[in-house]
């Protein structure tokens, strides 16, 4: 998952969010079993695309998906099983914010 948003800045955005989109149903389906280390990987990953989706205006990483609910599974994961409130908060807040991110045009200017 990492490594697919990693690759976003040199493969570009769009090849990126394509490999991410399949991979999101699986990281849903396993997000009760992620681990802190997991959990904090997705959410820079995800702040990651956030930063170059405002850069650029291609597509957008949530299509056909439920963002709000993906995203609401890997914070209550994140609630049960990141014991530092500090980090918990931090991973949460990227996790939320790249509903907004991902699943919103950008207004034209």
């Amino acid at each position: 998952f990492s490594a697919a948003a990693a690759a976003g800045p040199f493969i570009g955005l769009s090849p990126s969010l394509q490999m991410l989109r399949k991979l999101m149903p699986r990281c849903r389906s396993l997000a009760s079993s992620f681990l802190p280390w997991q959990l904090a990987y997705i959410a820079q990953s995800l702040e990651l695309l956030g930063q170059l989706r405002r850069s650029d205006s291609g597509p957008m990483l949530w299509q056909a998906m439920s963002a709000a609910e993906t995203v609401e599974e890997l914070c209550q994961r994140a609630e049960e099983v990141v014991t530092s409130r500090e980090k918990q908060q931090h991973i949460i807040k990227q996790l939320r914010e790249s509903v907004e991110q991902h699943s919103r045009r950008r207004p034209f200017s």
